[in-house]
């Protein structure tokens, strides 16, 4: 119950934070397919497909993409073919030129991807959709830290517990990639039933068939942090296992204490991370193993709470979700 009220808060009490419509993950993705299918005049012999053959191409797609909002109509698919067909490789290329643009200012290139209007994302809605996608690595479903980026910027320090949000492991300082693999766990739980060759994170994590999508992402958030992150050259089969034994370690009370840490928060657009830092504090984290630090777990927190937030309609634009994130990560805001 209480975790119903909480979402209840969330939704409907957000003073400082802008009213938004809900925002359905996989708009992008959805887009994409139905353009594919034929909705395009590229991808057909001859002629526009009517609003039936958008409509088929709509319900067709659902079953891959998992996208669940609003029937896609055939304005906005009109707008979608118009964009040229290498827009993938322009969008994985932007987070890269937004960083340098920043003056290699980790934090400030996190904000920034949030409100460039560069991204060929469909509009706002498939705004979250094209960073995920351009930052996934191609090793991890759902992880994204496919895109070299580091801490600079953040608020904090390296030290073994220290303050703020920058990593005192050098290997896993990618805390761009970091805070936006917890945005995207929080955006879109059912990530972990995509399939990628073949397998399914639920899958090569064994998870539990009684866990929801949800609460397997609260174990991956957590469990990264209690035990040791894999090395990077170690072979494919050798990380998975070392993802499987972070997830196991997690608990379920482990996983309940983001519930409590997002309520302890609160609703204001400045997020209340004093009021959250008892609850965090009360997982064991060894401070010297591989990617262990409390700094990544404030860090995973916020990004999970803006997933949600996002989804949920607390923003209405880019821009707000920008000032958002210089607000709650960036020194001197």
């Amino acid at each position: 119950m209480r975790h119903v009220l909480l979402l209840m808060t969330i939704l409907f009490f957000r003073p400082g934070l802008s009213l938004g419509a809900e925002v359905f993950p996989n708009t992008l993705q959805q887009l994409e397919c139905i353009s594919v299918s034929g909705a395009c005049r590229r991808e057909r012999d001859a002629g526009l497909p009517s609003a039936a053959d958008i409509a088929a191409y709509d319900r067709q797609c659902r079953t891959t993409t998992r996208y669940t909002g609003p029937a896609i109509a055939g304005d906005r698919m009109q707008e979608f073919c118009a964009v040229d067909k290498g827009w993938e490789r322009t969008n994985r290329e932007l987070p890269a030129r937004i960083r340098a643009e920043s003056g290699m200012n980790d934090a400030e290139a996190l904000a920034r991807m949030f409100a460039d209007s560069r991204w060929v994302d469909g509009g706002w809605e498939g705004r979250l959709d094209a960073i995920l996608a351009a930052m996934e690595n191609p090793d991890m479903p759902g992880g994204r830290t496919g895109i070299e980026f580091s801490d600079e910027g953040f608020k904090g320090d390296r030290t073994y517990g220290g303050a703020g949000y920058r990593d005192p492991h050098e290997p896993s300082r990618n805390q761009v990639g970091h805070f936006l693999t917890a945005v995207g766990l929080g955006f879109d739980p059912s990530v972990v039933r995509r399939t990628k060759l073949g397998f399914t994170l639920r899958g090569l994590l064994e998870a539990d068939p009684a866990l929801s999508d949800e609460a397997v992402t609260l174990r991956l958030i957590v469990g990264h942090e209690k035990a040791p992150d894999p090395e990077d050259h170690d072979e494919m089969l050798t990380r998975y296992l070392g993802f499987k034994r972070q997830f196991h370690e997690a608990t379920e009370a482990d996983a309940v204490m983001l519930y409590d840490a997002e309520r302890a928060v609160g609703s204001q657009a400045r997020l209340d991370m004093a009021a959250a830092e008892p609850i965090l504090r009360q997982l064991p984290i060894r401070y010297e193993w591989r990617g262990n630090s409390i700094q990544d777990l404030r860090l995973s927190l916020i990004g999970w709470v803006l997933g949600r937030r996002i989804r949920n309609g607390a923003f209405a634009n880019g821009q707000e979700v920008a000032s958002w994130l210089r607000l709650n990560l960036m020194e001197s805001r």
